[in-house]
């Protein structure tokens, strides 16, 4: 299940904010949930959950208001109505429990009717599913032994088990997931149609990396960040510095905790964007992509001046500016927008062209600032 805790404010007559946090069974925030909001029956606006699990609604007139909770694997779930009033600040906290999304039961026949075995025909969308349930619990089953597997669905039972304050759904889906499992999982190999079949009933990219990266467990994970098809690029990495692409890849994977959240980072020369490499990475390592970007930029095969580095988070398709003009802002960085027809920035005109005075405006602001605190140190 979900858990979305859910806070009604009111702090004006008449207005007020709903605010929350959608969090999964282990207690880990959800990003890029879709919440709605309602009134009655009426959809009044939605958005998306960020990277913390948290959403927010602003400037809500007083009345009775419930939220629809959206995420991928799990059952779609509302919460109960909670009442915002005008007049002085008040909160209420409602928890929604979001069912784990049911398994299918699938049986692979080959085209002679005959039955075979799953490991020969690579993983089915139901076995991906039930790989990826046990994942969300923090256990990897592919590779474990039966015996194995059977300890473990145990412990997850116990612990989720509704005699001991658990949930059905939760400890029904665990069951139907082992029942697939229960002979041994095997490092699948991917299939075409399992993977596309997989697609069309999961949109969340994260889902879909998962799944690709379960099914070719021979390329090393990072090297699938960006990666659109079912087989990635090349993964060896020539140079050992920020003008391979690999190296970039790899490194910030490895300095986000092997993360598993896509960012693209982009290299601006001060006219045009030029370099861009899709990575895994964390907002912790913001500062290390700036570097990364600035690197390949300026010292790569293909060599332009690299005046501002952006981010772009595949999630939640923020973009954020990470450093400007020699000045690293990974640990404040700054929320851009433009209206590309697609995710680069460069597709926006307007956003290209007015982005040079934008970054003049923020360097005078730095020598303002610098000048500021230089006279105050002197007094």
């Amino acid at each position: 299940f979900l858990i979305a805790a859910l806070a009604v404010t009111s702090s004006a007559a008449g207005a007020g904010t709903v605010r929350g946090r959608v969090l999964d069974p282990l207690g880990a925030a959800v990003q890029n949930a879709r919440v709605i909001l309602l009134e009655d029956e009426t959809v009044l606006r939605d958005t998306h959950t960020d990277r913390e699990g948290k959403f927010q609604f602003s400037s809500v007139n007083a009345g009775r208001y419930r939220v629809r909770v959206e995420a991928g694997g799990f059952v779609t779930q509302e919460s109960l109505a909670s009442f915002l009033s005008g007049g002085a600040e008040a909160v209420i906290n409602i928890k929604v429990a979001l069912q784990i999304g049911p398994l299918r039961q699938e049986i692979v026949v080959s085209d002679t009717g005959t039955a075979l075995p799953k490991s020969e025909v690579g993983a089915s969308v139901s076995v991906i599913d039930a790989i990826l349930l046990f994942r969300r619990f923090g256990i990897d089953v592919t590779g474990m032994a039966p015996e194995t597997l059977r300890e473990a669905r145990r412990q997850l039972i116990h612990r989720h088990h509704p005699d001991r304050g658990g949930n059905l759904d939760t400890a029904q889906s665990i069951n139907a997931a082992f029942d697939l499992l229960k002979d041994g999982v095997p490092k699948y190999r991917g299939s075409p149609f399992a993977l596309g079949s997989f697609r069309r009933t999961h949109q969340n990219r994260r889902d879909q990396l998962l799944a690709v990266k379960l099914c070719y467990p021979e390329y090393p994970e990072w090297v699938w960040a960006g990666c659109s098809g079912d087989v990635p690029g090349r993964a060896d990495i020539a140079v050992q510095d920020f003008t391979d692409i690999n190296f970039i890849k790899k490194s910030m994977w490895e300095l986000s905790g092997q993360s598993e959240y896509e960012y693209t980072i982009w290299g601006f020369d001060g006219r045009i964007f030029r370099g861009h490499v899709a990575v895994f990475g964390a907002p912790k390592a913001f500062n290390y992509m700036a570097d990364a970007m600035a690197t390949f930029q300026t010292r790569g095969s293909n060599r332009y001046e690299c005046r501002a580095v952006f981010v772009h988070e595949e999630a939640s398709r923020d973009l954020y500016l990470i450093y400007a003009d020699g000045k690293h802002r990974g640990d404040a960085p700054v929320k851009m927008k433009h209206y590309s027809f697609n995710l680069n920035p460069g597709n926006d005109v307007d956003f290209v062209r007015e982005l040079p005075d934008l970054l003049d405006r923020l360097k005078e602001d730095n020598r303002s600032l610098g000048a500021r605190t230089d006279t105050a140190s002197a007094a």
